[in-house]
């Protein structure tokens, strides 16, 4: 039993630690939808969604009757010790044996109605009002939903390529390093002047100065993806490549351009809003026509000498019944005045807003769609580009080590086999990327996983 012992305790600590050095894979539709859970500014259009919704269930009550019951039960008790002299008309002191105590008891239960049937159309276009801006509110949430998505996604592209660039400038860095030993060989040995081996640590150095910068891109990057994701900054977390998105090949640009421009979540939301507006308007429009309504009230009761008159059957009945007819043009004439004139303008605020809104969903899809139609170019040129560059590296690092070119030669050629991979780089994220800005211009979700909810 005290072998067993320490060795359950090794096993414990072996199993306690194993999560800690464990590194943990993070795939693009994980990490949106982690952001999807954890965004402020989606649980705040969630918010404004539900306040609206509010707004329209208030609006509806207000087109109900109202219904009201009451009951209640009376006593009162009355002590009478003066009196009225019936021949000098003063107040005298009753004594003792006139002194008298009277009791009253009652009970009552009222059932009262009542019910505007018209108001000028203010009901009833508030409750329009209302149903619009909560239509509004949930189309604005959708695109919210979008934008959120686009930029998770945008920023896992982010880190994606800037961990990429990252290990090609690292293996930009051991080329340079060997180039500049072979070089200072040479030098050494007398067979290459010595601007060659300056020029060779002049290059390492710049390849160092460069992943220098990657590195503190990279991790910037990381960053920013891990604080849309509410994640500490050291999590040990490997990003995963993302997959192809099946069915978007077949869309054309401008397939692409009429779904962004005719089903877009943010004009949408504005156009409900100026129908809002709209509806806001109509309903000060008349403001002077009178309201009418119908109201009832039932009363049943009972009242007596003694506490037999509190009962749960009263016998005493009434009944009333209204039919109210109420015009006051001149009540509150400058301010109704003033509430037209508002209403007039949150129609033209929320028309501009549509119209500047629309400009910018246009510019933000046409620079998305240039982006993606750059990725194709650069995606077919890219392979192309990277044979050729490795080609001309090879020819190149032959010659100087045959001693047939100069070292700038060799140099020239590392330059551009690193600026064909740089491209390679940017064209494997360029067509992803571009449909994000599709998403986070237009507020339509294009790729798989930004259409789920959190």
């Amino acid at each position: 039993m005290r072998l067993l012992m320490p060795l359950v305790g090794l096993l414990m600590l072996a199993a306690t630690a194993q999560p800690v050095c464990a590194q943990e894979t993070l795939t693009l539709e994980e990490a949106v939808r982690i952001g999807l859970t954890r965004s402020p500014s989606l649980r705040q259009a969630e918010a404004v969604e539900l306040q609206e919704g509010a707004g329209e269930l208030d609006r509806w009550d207000r087109l109900f009757p109202s219904l009201t019951f009451s009951t209640g039960l009376n006593q009162s008790e009355v002590l009478q010790r003066t009196a009225s002299d019936p021949i000098t008309g003063g107040i005298i002191q009753l004594p003792d044996s006139l002194i008298r105590l009277r009791e009253t008891f009652g009970t009552q239960g009222v059932l009262s109605a009542s019910w505007t049937l018209f108001d000028g159309g203010e009901s009833i276009q508030g409750l329009r009002q209302s149903r619009a801006e909560g239509r509004a509110a949930g189309l604005a949430l959708h695109a919210a939903r979008t934008r959120v998505a686009a930029t998770v996604t945008l920023a896992y592209l982010d880190a994606l390529e800037a961990a990429a660039l990252e290990t090609a400038l690292q293996a930009e860095v051991v080329r340079a390093q060997g180039l500049e030993a072979t070089a200072v060989g040479r030098f050494d040995v007398g067979e290459v002047p010595e601007v060659d081996a300056l020029q060779a640590r002049l290059a390492t150095s710049d390849a160092e100065l460069s992943l220098m910068e990657a590195e503190t891109a990279s991790f910037a990057a990381r960053l920013n993806l891990f604080q849309h994701l509410r994640l500490p900054a050291d999590s040990p977390v490997e990003l995963e490549e993302p997959g192809t998105v099946p069915g978007l090949e077949d869309l054309s640009l401008e397939e692409l351009r009429q779904v962004a421009l005719t089903e877009s979540r943010e004009l949408a939301a504005l156009q409900a809003r100026v129908q809002a507006a709209e509806r806001g308007h109509d309903a000060q429009r008349w403001w002077f026509l009178p309201s009418v309504s119908v109201g009832g009230q039932w009363i049943r009761s009972e009242f007596g000498q003694t506490r037999e008159a509190i009962t749960f059957a009263p016998r005493n009945e009434q009944a009333y019944y209204r039919l109210n007819f109420s015009w006051n043009p001149m009540e509150r004439l400058g301010g109704t005045l003033a509430d037209g004139r508002r209403a007039r303008a949150a129609v033209s605020l929320a028309e501009a807003e549509l119209d500047i809104q629309r400009a910018t969903v246009a510019s933000g899809v046409e620079a998305a769609l240039d982006r993606m139609a750059r990725a194709q170019v650069l995606e077919e040129r890219s392979e192309v580009n990277l044979q050729l560059a490795a080609r001309q590296l090879e020819q190149a690092e032959e010659r100087y080590r045959l001693g047939l070119a100069p070292l700038t030669e060799r140099l020239t050629a590392e330059a551009l086999a690193a600026d064909a991979q740089r491209q390679a780089i940017v064209a494997r994220y360029a067509g992803l990327r571009g449909l994000a800005e599709l998403e986070m211009a237009s507020g339509v979700p294009f790729l798989p996983w930004s259409t789920g909810g959190p």
